[in-house]
């Protein structure tokens, strides 16, 4: 487990053999979401590992948040994807023309 980074958000126990996962929590939030102000972090779905499949043909995968997830058929982890952009921030640069009451202002958008 990496402290930050995994953290279980939410354990179900004694899930019937093909029901369909259910998350019941809010939206996950990326763990450096609130301290890395160089990166924005956006839920996008689920990547999805079966321990030990029953089904030699099962293939683990990424499901977008949108999509169902396929049934349970074994123990399986449901890990949280996120899309990491850089955050843009919007810049405002007033220029005085003379006197305080009459001025322009530019505006420009800067990547961090």
């Amino acid at each position: 487990m990496n402290p930050g980074i995994d953290i279980p958000l939410e354990i179900d126990e004694d899930v019937q053999y093909l029901d369909l996962p259910d998350y019941n929590g809010p939206t996950p939030i990326h763990p450096d979401d609130a301290t890395d102000k160089r990166y924005d972090y956006k839920f996008i779905g689920w990547s999805v590992e079966v321990k030990e499949p029953f089904d030699e043909n099962w293939t683990d995968g990424d499901y977008p948040q949108d999509d169902d997830l396929p049934p349970v058929i074994a123990d399986i982890i449901y890990t949280a994807v996120y899309k990491k952009t850089i955050t843009k921030y919007q810049i405002k640069a007033y220029v005085l023309l003379g006197d305080t009451t009459n001025y322009c202002v530019y505006y420009d958008e800067l990547e961090y």
